[in-house]
């Protein structure tokens, strides 16, 4: 086996790898949003959960990442 050969594998695996974990965690946190943290509606200091995270300086990333508007509502219209 090559050196180039190895690496290559090497960076394959690397990225099968973080690919799989990408959709698997994507997926867990879309449910999470959408069946746990959107109904929860025990408002906590004034809050729910929901608008805690909505309003947070994370929230860009967090409605890149669940794909979801500035309500909190899925985006294709899935759910």
């Amino acid at each position: 086996m090559t050196p180039e050969y190895a690496i290559t594998l090497i960076v394959f695996a690397v990225a099968f790898v973080t690919l799989v974990a990408g959709l698997v965690g994507r997926s867990l946190h879309r449910w999470v949003w959408f069946n746990v943290i959107s109904r929860f509606n025990r408002a906590i200091f004034g809050r729910t959960p929901a608008q805690r995270l909505l309003e947070s300086p994370a929230s860009p990333v967090l409605r890149l990442w669940l794909y979801i508007d500035r309500d909190g509502q899925d985006r294709d219209g899935l759910v």
